[in-house]
């Protein structure tokens, strides 16, 4: 039988259901395995041509639809009947849905610098910058050289916000 994946990385050929002359792993779908005559895998991919949403944990809904709706401006849209509680956003031809979790988030503080994030394109940095100063939202600048805020929402995610010249 095939030897499936751990051996086919090490470069043992196998056949479909048999063992034997090169083809293709009994676990693949026909047409992926090792190339006849080389080393090489292949593997056809998938067509992914958009991102269609990204996704939050919160644990308080009202507080981070009060950051969200409130300071970011974002715009509800509707959100089917699910078996948990949250709020889905419009974002031209993508969306952020935020999903409540009842277990506890790890607070900001407990969370690297680099993290797991969003971003967000805005028009005029400095007038992000100055709102969320004077609504006491700590926030700090990008390194890059080029407008970029990154905020913590309540729950301690990530969101950059990008100004796009």
């Amino acid at each position: 039988s095939c030897p499936h994946p751990s051996l086919l990385l090490e470069g043992v050929r196998s056949h479909r259901g048999g063992g034997g002359g090169g083809g293709e792993c009994c676990l693949l779908p026909p047409g992926e395995g090792w190339d006849e005559g080389s080393w090489r895998f292949t593997i056809r991919t998938m067509n992914i041509s958009k991102l269609l949403h990204a996704a939050l944990l919160v644990n308080d809904l009202p507080r981070a639809r009060e950051f969200y709706e409130g300071v970011l401006g974002l715009k509800e849209k509707p959100r089917q009947t699910l078996d948990f509680d949250g709020v889905w956003y419009g974002l031209g031809a993508n969306e952020l849905h935020l999903m409540v979790v009842p277990d506890a988030l790890p607070p900001a503080e407990q969370r690297p610098r680099r993290d797991y994030h969003v971003a967000f394109a805005i028009d005029d940095h400095e007038a992000v910058k100055a709102r969320l100063a004077a609504l006491g939202i700590p926030f700090r600048e990008g390194r890059r050289g080029f407008p970029q805020l990154f905020v913590r929402d309540p729950d301690g995610n990530l969101v950059e916000l990008q100004q796009h010249t």
